[in-house]
């Protein structure tokens, strides 16, 4: 996914998580909002990696634990 779709998609999920939090503020106890709040949350970080993993690693479609410990090791081995 590209850098810029990835950054309006992570938009309107943090919108749509604020307005999740507004909502639960007028009743904490909703389970279904409480739900609705996990997932957007769960949302929220997926695109916040993936983002990350574009930004800093465009070139490989590893996951992000694996391109951080690459770029860790060619750092140390002055690669980098």
């Amino acid at each position: 996914m590209e850098l810029q779709c990835l950054q309006e998609a992570l938009k309107v999920e943090i919108q749509c998580h604020q307005k999740l939090v507004a909502q639960m503020k007028q009743d904490p106890q909703d389970g279904e909002l409480k739900k609705q709040l996990h997932e957007r949350h769960d949302r929220i970080t997926a695109l916040s990696e993936k983002q990350l993993r574009e930004a800093c690693f465009p070139e490989c479609n590893v996951p992000l634990k694996m391109s951080l410990r690459r770029y860790t090791l060619r750092r140390s081995l002055g690669l980098e």
